[in-house]
């Protein structure tokens, strides 16, 4: 799914801990609700560029996608490349 727009709501704060939970809709997703550092006033953070860092973008990303469900008992053997 592309998300071309979003809107978020702060659901609650919690002054100790400099947290809150933000609730972001998008047209065609179910609602998801996140937990997200307040705004950093020293750094220069807005709101707005906390919504969009903490935003669900994985998510909404992975409404469209479509999955193969594996066999029971499926195994296999993973080669691992020596680190230089």
């Amino acid at each position: 799914m592309q998300v071309t727009n979003f809107t978020y709501v702060v659901q609650s704060v919690d002054e100790d801990s400099k947290t809150m939970v933000l609730v972001y809709s998008t047209d065609g997703a179910p609602d998801f609700t996140v937990s997200a550092l307040f705004p950093r006033v020293d750094l220069g953070e807005t709101m707005e560029e906390i919504a969009w860092k903490f935003a669900p973008w994985y998510e909404w990303r992975e409404i469209d996608a479509q999955y193969e469900a594996p066999e029971v008992g499926h195994s296999g053997t993973v080669q691992i490349a020596p680190q230089e």
